[in-house]
């Protein structure tokens, strides 16, 4: 990874094939994304936003030639490529600026809330209208066609019914969490080159501090109010701000094991845990984001 990051630093060349190369693989590769934007993110925190324009602007029109080509739909590459960089770049733009990761992550929440909030303005019932499309979607093309036993089929129309009331809030969250995921990618590039030790030093102090950890409890109030329209918002709106203190939690427990000298299979076993079991153990690294915030866990845990 430090040899790509020297890769995109060698030039705009370099730099422009890296991040149209792995937004090609992420066709493919999915999880591939989060490496172009971070090449982006990389390019903004070291060299400024005019030389990342420049880069992206030049990858976007590759892009767009590649998705004409390939698909007939130029646009299809456009949106592709804006949603994964446009994210990274504003928010490396304010982690350049700022140094602080508590506000960027925090405009990071808020760029996920405004997305619940526009969901809800433009569609009068959210959850209907994924139960209308994806839901259906899935019904047709896999639940009818997976050779279910109606007892099955019923369980999983079930599930996807649940799944649609709270879809918004875990598209936003993703959402965010795709771009700062990349960001940290980018700051670890960063910290590997001209810092070495800088990235894990930021990461373990990583807090998002007690004005956001307020409005979680607001909103999880809202949620419980008996307003269909507002306990839904409320809902979705908790889900983006808790996936941040997940990475908070992730970082309490980064810095609780290095304070005390532990060995770093506590770090491979959470991992595991988080991804086999990822609601559950999410649940619990945002609470320990949470608590963090007020009771300062990682200064507890010093040797």
């Amino acid at each position: 990874m430090r040899a790509l990051a020297i890769f995109i630093m060698r030039g705009r060349m370099q730099a422009t094939l890296a991040v149209i190369g792995f937004m090609a693989l992420a066709l493919l590769f999915p999880m591939m994304s989060y490496v172009s934007g971070a090449a982006i993110g990389l390019i903004v925190l070291r060299l400024g936003w005019k030389e990342a324009a420049f880069v992206a602007g030049a990858a976007l029109i590759v892009i767009a030639a590649i998705a004409a080509a390939m698909l007939q739909q130029p646009a299809a590459g456009l949106m592709f490529a804006v949603i994964v960089w446009l994210p990274v770049y504003g928010l490396a733009l304010v982690l350049r600026r700022t140094a602080s990761w508590s506000i960027t992550l925090n405009v990071a929440v808020g760029i996920g809330l405004v997305g619940v909030v526009a969901a809800y303005a433009v569609l009068a019932d959210p959850a209907a209208w994924w139960r209308d499309t994806v839901v259906v979607a899935i019904q047709e093309q896999v639940i009818d066609r997976a050779g279910l036993t109606p007892e099955q089929a019923i369980e999983w129309r079930s599930t996807l019914d649940q799944m649609s009331n709270v879809m918004t809030g875990i598209i936003c969250a993703a959402f965010v969490l795709s771009a700062v995921l990349s960001l940290l990618l980018a700051r670890w590039w960063q910290a590997q080159l001209y810092n070495p030790g800088g990235f894990q030093v930021e990461f373990h102090s990583l807090k998002l501090g007690q004005p956001l950890a307020m409005a979680v409890l607001v909103l999880m109030a809202m949620s419980l109010l008996p307003l269909e329209g507002a306990s839904a918002l409320g809902r979705d709106m908790v889900m983006v701000v808790l996936m941040m203190y997940v990475l908070q939690g992730l970082a309490v427990i980064h810095a609780v094991v290095a304070r005390r000298g532990a060995s770093n299979a506590w770090l491979v076993v959470t991992y595991i845990l988080l991804a086999i079991a990822l609601p559950q153990v999410a649940m619990l690294l945002a609470i320990a984001g949470l608590m963090d915030t007020w009771l300062n866990l990682r200064r507890e845990a010093r040797a």
